[in-house]
């Protein structure tokens, strides 16, 4: 009858997740010029010798799930692999708490975001093995190959609230055939290291974020057989993304 009013708060059903924008890139010239994109690749999850089994993470493949331990523990449990000598896309972000300038959408981490899952619908489209590596508060990110739904959800929810810097992941990051570096706030330190990555035989792609896109004065010097460097801004992440 409208003599008196109620309200109440409802706690949520569900939760909203919502994806990262991405370019959905299919070739990568840095790759394919020197025909390590044509190299035979297995199915993520399924290649080398399974040497043991751990907990599912979340981002983790659900083609690596060990169903016959998954059951005798009651809960989910994945295979882990041992390296091999195959061709796999390895992307490595920065997660330290201080290392994105600007906000929101325009902030540079969110554009290594963007840049991240762009590289992950490559690998997914080439069936190659994607690697994502970082490290916030949460801990380590998964070491096993995320397929393109894993990649999607692990970045829609990945936050960069970590204590350790870009340069003490990079000093800790296993040979790779192909890494790209996403350094959302360009220092001396990461060119430095960036650049020792490459010396030791990884092929990397070094891509360095800044708000305005213009080469840090530190980057400079960096290049070589193994090394491509790259700038980009908030801006123009796709553009670079197609000259690739």
């Amino acid at each position: 009858m409208g003599l008196f009013r109620t309200k109440r708060t409802v706690t949520p059903a569900n939760q909203l997740l919502v994806y990262p924008a991405y370019y959905p890139l299919k070739r990568l010239r840095l790759l394919e010029r020197r025909g390590l994109a044509e190299r035979p690749s297995r199915r993520i999850g399924a290649g080398g010798d399974i040497i043991g089994t751990r907990e599912y993470r979340p981002g983790d493949s659900l083609r690596q799930i060990h169903w016959r331990s998954t059951a005798r523990a009651g809960k989910l449990v994945v295979k882990e692999f041992a390296d091999e000598e195959e061709l796999t896309v390895t992307v490595i972000l920065d997660l330290a708490g201080d290392s994105s300038l600007d906000r929101d959408k325009f902030s540079t981490f969110e554009t290594a975001v963007r840049l991240a899952a762009s590289f992950g619908y490559y690998a997914s489209h080439k069936k190659i093995p994607f690697y994502l590596i970082g490290a916030n508060q949460r801990g380590e990110l998964p070491r096993t190959a995320l397929s393109w739904w894993g990649t999607l959800n692990l970045l829609a929810k990945i936050k960069n609230d970590g204590q350790k810097s870009l340069v003490e992941v990079l000093r800790h990051v296993s040979a790779s055939p192909f890494v790209v570096v996403l350094a959302s706030q360009p220092t001396p330190a990461v060119a430095r290291a960036v650049a020792a990555l490459s010396r030791a035989g990884t092929r990397t792609l070094a891509i360095f974020i800044t708000p305005d896109g213009f080469a840090p004065e530190e980057t400079a010097t960096l290049g070589g057989p193994e090394l491509a460097v790259r700038t980009v801004s908030p801006d123009n992440w796709v553009k670079m993304l197609r000259e690739l």
